[in-house]
């Protein structure tokens, strides 16, 4: 049977199994973060933001929730949505690197284990302004990257060598830990290296990106739920309501986005990087002092993505030769 086609049944199934226990309020008393879930899997299938990139955002700066409530929620409902649109890609032979995924597993429980013992000495506002600053630097070079109309792409990536697989493991840990705090991150990091350094095909790099990101929420809910660390009360109805649609829109996502070119991918994310950071700034309303994080935020992250960018491997491979 079509995997996308299971996923239907299985959500038909999931919301007759309430209504016919008659627990209709299991849906009704969520509607609104079952809409936001509708946009949030979408991009998450479609794109190397995770759904947590929509629901952080929206729970803490729309719905003011509290911060931990939402990254929690993040990563539990990523880890049907994208978990759902990782088996759609492997089930539909959309092409990945498997290579990445090995790597970044090492980093990505280091780095989630830190954040989860070390959340609570973290400003959730400065987070937030910080994380959209860090990303609005790679829309930067997203717009360069979309200038040069002639700019080759790999197919996928070479045999790696020993520094370049520490690249990947350590941005495993760099992801994880953004991700252990606000319940997305891993995705994006793993995009801009295979993009910007490896210059492989942004398609093939979504695909690897909603794998990654799917890994990373399912462990952290196991660590969330094995004892170590405890997943806050207040995620369970919230997350009841929305896994029959996380497990429909987020294949749907994965199947949309591998039908389009590069242009259309970049295009995407590019809008998607410029509204969250607006929408943080709208939202906030960012100090003067707030302003000066987000300058030195956005700096960095140029400068990181700017150098992968002019020192990618195919560059230095011809130099050398």
């Amino acid at each position: 049977m079509n995997v996308f086609r299971l996923y239907i049944l299985l959500s038909i199934g999931y919301f007759l199994f309430f209504i016919l226990q008659g627990q209709i309020e299991v849906f009704s008393s969520q509607l609104k973060m079952m809409i936001t879930m509708i946009f949030g899997a979408f991009i998450a299938g479609s794109t190397s933001e995770g759904g947590g990139a929509v629901a952080f955002p929206v729970m803490t700066l729309v719905f003011k929730m509290n911060p931990m409530i939402a990254r929690d929620f993040s990563l539990a409902i990523q880890s049907f949505g994208m978990s759902a649109a990782s088996l759609a890609i492997i089930f539909k032979k959309i092409q990945f690197e498997k290579k990445v995924i090995f790597l970044n597993i090492i980093g990505r429980l280091i780095g989630l284990i830190i954040a989860f013992q070390t959340d609570k000495f973290i400003n959730p506002k400065i987070l937030k302004l910080v994380y959209v600053s860090f990303w609005l630097s790679f829309a930067y070079v997203l717009i360069k990257i979309y200038l040069e109309k002639n700019r080759p792409f790999e197919k996928k990536l070479p045999q790696l060598k020993k520094q370049e697989k520490l690249i990947f493991i350590f941005a495993g840990l760099f992801g994880g830990i953004i991700s252990g705090y606000t319940g997305n991150g891993i995705d994006i990091i793993n995009f801009s290296i295979l993009t910007l350094y490896f210059r492989l095909d942004p398609k093939v790099a979504t695909s690897t990106s909603v794998i990654l990101m799917g890994m990373t929420s399912v462990i952290g809910m196991v660590l969330k739920n094995v004892g170590f660390f405890s997943l806050n009360n207040q995620v369970f109805p919230m997350l009841k309501a929305c896994i029959p649609v996380v497990i429909i829109v987020a294949p749907l996502g994965a199947i949309f986005i591998s039908k389009k070119g590069s242009d259309f991918i970049t295009k995407l994310l590019l809008s998607i990087l410029l509204i969250q950071f607006l929408g943080a700034i709208l939202i906030i309303r960012p100090t003067l002092m707030e302003y000066g994080y987000m300058l030195i935020s956005f700096l960095i992250g140029l400068s990181i993505y700017l150098f992968l960018f002019r020192n990618n491997k195919l560059e230095i491979e011809k130099t050398n030769s």
